[in-house]
């Protein structure tokens, strides 16, 4: 066993001569096929390991637990030689300056980074055969025969455990080239894509995006040509995340506005394509991670006319009105259109626990009536009468409001209820609104008061939660542009966006 032991530690300490001997070579390169290059280094490394598994199967060692030993001993040693060639060749890369040379104004991807990249990884997989090579499945078979299941799991506990080690440092070299790579890239990214928010406003949208998408196309040209599948997958993953940090810096950027929100969105379904490669590149849940879709999301806010900010601020609200608590308090109403008269006709009845408005415990509340966008109803508010002080309040009031059905069919039109409390002497406060799709109205052939059929369409009854919350994306980015028709709707709102600093704290304390 002695002789065996000596043996193994030689023929390890050859191993490791060979494998410094081959880190001299990693620029003379291999091709193994069309598309994958090795350098002769991993070829190298990778016949020692088989030439000791070869020996050791020719020894064929009687002894059970000694040959358990021995195996261990060999994989410890081979997981050794492993751990040493990666990181000699993460130092050659050093000195080379492939991926780290601060003096290069421009990184430049070259197929010597990806075949050192393949090297590791190649290395790496024939570590990962030495197991089956060296018949330890038998072996562990053989040993729980000998000495029973628990010692023979922990033996391959052991052999797992080894291979484990080696691998996960392998794995983490591989990594810390490959963001090192995309670290050096995401500079060339962030000048192209400062280029593409630059052009002009007329500027054409793949004029505008031609030099990423050179960059890129060039870097792809070399990875394509010479990485394998897997590290490919790997590099192409992290030059992704490189191009989606660069959009949200663009992004984030306060004065983005909408024309080059709109470009940016259009750049990024096309970058998504690229990196897709028709089924070939990343898979679709790759590319829209988390990231990306909070990303898309800023964007559609920030492409949109200021119509559409509107219309999507108001859709918004009815949908956080679906959504409320009923804790907030709530309003019942009834509502229907009459089309043989172009009336909508509106019966607010009553609130439920409204919010504490006031010092006393309890609030004037009134409701206020709006159709909105008022840009395109241009009707007047109409209002109930408030009801002093009072959480329950009813009003029974009646309403009637002559509209064109056109316009309540129209795209983004919605019908608002607003609570506010009442005060003689300073503004009245928001207390809640509920908004709902003008499309939810039912339509009505005549007035309600004129149908005998329990059958035919009725006034809709709703008993719907306050929603105290109105800052929308939309909102704020509607905030952030400047002209008189948001101005108008900003006053408009402003009463509304009050809560977060006056109501909540009220309400609070009521609870």
């Amino acid at each position: 066993t002695g002789l065996v032991a000596g043996w193994i530690d030689a023929a390890a300490d050859k191993c490791n001569v060979e494998i410094k001997r081959a880190v001299t070579s990693l620029d003379d390169v291999a091709t193994v096929t069309e598309n994958v290059k090795f350098s002769h280094s991993a070829l190298s490394a990778a016949a020692c390991f088989e030439r000791m598994a070869a020996f050791w199967n020719n020894l064929h060692w009687p002894k059970v637990s000694q040959r358990y030993s021995f195996i261990v001993k060999v994989i410890e040693n081979l997981a050794t030689a492993t751990k040493y060639y990666v990181q000699e060749s993460h130092k050659h890369l050093k000195t080379k300056g492939f991926y780290d040379d601060p003096k290069s104004e421009e990184f430049e991807i070259t197929p010597q980074l990806c075949i050192c990249l393949n090297d590791i990884e190649h290395v790496s997989e024939e570590l990962l055969k030495i197991p089956v090579a060296l018949q330890f499945d038998a072996l562990i078979s053989r040993l729980a025969e000998v000495e029973g299941d628990a010692p023979a799991a922990a033996a391959r506990r052991t052999m797992e455990g080894l291979i484990k080690y080696a691998n996960d440092d392998v794995m983490y070299h591989i990594n810390q080239v490959v963001l090192s790579i995309a670290d050096q890239m995401s500079k060339d990214v962030n000048i192209r894509v400062t280029t593409l928010l630059n052009a002009g406003h007329e500027a054409d949208l793949f004029q505008a995006l031609d030099p990423l998408m050179q960059y890129l196309s060039q870097c792809m040209q070399v990875f394509n040509a010479c990485l394998s599948k897997s590290v490919l997958d790997n590099v192409v993953e992290n030059i992704w995340s490189v191009a989606l940090t660069s959009f949200v810096q663009a992004v984030e950027d306060p004065k983005l506005d909408q024309i080059v929100a709109k470009r940016l969105s259009s750049s990024l379904n096309e970058l998504v394509s690229f990196f897709h490669a028709g089924g070939s590149g990343l898979s679709m849940e790759k590319l829209k991670n988390d990231k990306y879709t909070k990303m898309c999301e800023i964007l559609d806010v920030k492409a949109l006319t200021v119509d559409e900010l509107i219309e999507c601020h108001l859709q918004t609200l009815a949908k956080w009105t679906k959504a409320a608590k009923k804790e907030n308090g709530q309003l019942s109403f009834s509502v229907g259109y009459i089309q043989d008269k172009e009336t909508l006709e509106i019966t607010v009845i009553k609130g439920t626990n409204l919010p504490v408005m006031d010092s006393n415990g309890l609030s004037d509340p009134y409701v206020e009536i709006v159709l909105m966008p008022e840009s395109r109803f241009k009707i007047k508010p109409v209002k109930t009468d408030y009801k002093k002080k009072e959480l329950n309040p009813f009003y029974a009031k009646d309403f009637n409001i002559n509209v064109k059905e056109d316009l309540l069919n129209a795209s983004g039109s919605v019908l608002t209820l607003t609570v506010l409390d009442y005060d003689r002497y300073t503004k009245n406060d928001y207390s809640g609104m509920v908004v709902i799709g003008c499309e939810e109205i039912p339509r009505l052939p005549c007035g309600s008061s004129g149908i005998d059929d329990p059958n035919a369409p009725q006034r809709q009854n709703y008993e719907l939660p306050l929603v105290f919350d109105t800052m929308t994306p939309a909102l704020m980015e509607l905030s952030r542009r400047k002209n008189h028709y948001v101005h108008d709707f900003n006053e408009w709102h402003s009463q509304r966006e009050s809560f977060a600093e006056s109501v909540l704290s009220k309400f609070s304390k009521s609870h």
